[in-house]
Order: structure tokens, then sequence, then C-alpha cells
């Protein structure tokens, strides 16, 4: 098994990030979260499975995964929840000797994310930035606005803001953002932010990392950034 250590970092978050990344790349993985202990220890690992999907082989996968990094844990340190989707609802006077019409072949596989980002649009005016998100959760149409100052940073938490600003309105759980931060990891350019939840007493903070590319608008890989993160908390 060939081993790759981790970048060097002493920011926790970024390797919660990082290695939650690299989990989500799994097949049958929507969202994973990974909380690191005071000794930088793994904790425990969550995951959000497609329908179908087997809990024994991520929880395998997810520790060959780890072990790649040279970072060994027991299988029951990964925990993992599945999401069914909803079945359509039976039909006024259907009975139950009504066959059922067939999958089309050409439905859409499940197709990870929860939180699907639909557009980003950005308005400058007199040293400030003004970032409109929509995206799309199970079909319903999110969209949050915040302002900020027109620099680079001020761009990404306009664009974080507006992302919580959206989701927040459908969920149950508060959120904010901590903050947002530019780091430099494997010879690449991320942006990483930092998003405050609280639900029911209980308070934690989230991360998502996105690259950025020189085909993708920072504002945009704000916010997919963004929406990892929320997304790891909201599933559960």
């Amino acid at each position: 098994m060939n081993s790759r250590p981790l970048p060097p970092t002493d920011e926790p978050r970024q390797i919660e990030a990082l290695l939650a990344g690299e989990i989500e790349n799994l097949p049958g993985v929507i969202a994973a979260a990974i909380h690191l202990g005071p000794a930088a220890e793994i904790r425990e690992v969550y995951i959000a499975a497609a329908p179908g999907a087997s809990a024994v082989d991520l929880q395998s996968a997810t520790v060959a995964v780890l072990a790649r990094h040279g970072i060994d844990i027991a299988p029951a340190v990964v925990r993992v929840g599945a999401i069914h989707e909803p079945g359509p609802s039976a039909a006024a006077g259907s009975t139950a000797e009504e066959p059922q019409p067939a999958p089309s072949p050409d439905a859409p596989a499940w197709q990870g994310r929860f939180i699907l980002l639909e557009g980003v649009d950005i308005q400058t005016s007199g040293g400030h930035v003004v970032c409109r998100v929509r995206l799309r959760r199970q079909g319903e149409l999110l969209e949050g606005e915040a302002r900020e100052l027109d620099t680079e940073l001020g761009r990404a938490r306009a664009a974080a803001r507006a992302t919580i600003a959206a989701v927040e309105d459908a969920s149950p759980f508060a959120l904010g953002l901590e903050g947002a931060a530019f780091v430099d990891l494997f010879a690449r350019r991320y942006v990483v932010v930092s998003v405050e939840a609280s639900a029911s007493r209980r308070f934690v903070t989230l991360a998502g990392l996105i690259a950025l590319e020189p085909n993708r608008p920072l504002e945009e890989a704000a916010t997919l950034a963004t929406i990892r993160a929320i997304e790891r908390f909201i599933s559960w």
C-alpha cells in the first residue's frame, strides 16, 4: 500500500476538509465529515450514503483511504447514514393490483449532492461587491445575497455569506460565517470556508475547501466550498 503523507499544516480544519474531500470521491458517498480530537487524532467519521450503498463497504473503503495517509482507525469509528429518496405518492383511486411503471432507463442516477449550485451573480459599485447565489435543494429554489468590500477575500466572504443566507432560510439550523481564507496546498491554491452551525444546543464548526481553477470564478469556488461545509451538517 502506498502511503501519502498529509501536507504540512497546523490547521485541523484544513486536514478535516482534505480528508473528507477524498472520502466524498468514493462511490456511494454523498457527503462526509471528519472530526479531529485535540491531539489531531480522528475521533469520528460521518458519511451520508446514497440509496443502496453498503455501509460495510463504505466503512472498509474509508479505512483504506485514511490508511493511505498513514492513519489507522477501526471501522467502527466510521458512522454511515443512508439517505432515502422519497418514493412517488400513490395516485388517487389506485389499487394495489395496478401495475407500476418501470423506471425509465434514461432516468439520471443518484447524483451525490443535496444542494446544487444553479448560479452566482456579481455586481460591483463604489468599492463594494454584491453577490447573489441561486441554489437547488430537492427541487426547491434557494436564493441569498450578501455585500462585502470588493477585494479578493471580500468576494469570497460575500459568496459564502450569500450561500449561508440561501440555505438558512430553508433549514432548521442556525448558520453563520466564521471566516474565509486562501491556502496553498499540493502546489495548488484553495479557498477555505469555515461555517458555524447550531441546532438543539449543539454547536459545531464546519469547514469546506475547493481548489481555485482558471476557468472557475472565485465566487463560485467560495460558494461550492460553503456548500460542501454545510451539507455535512444538514444531511444528518
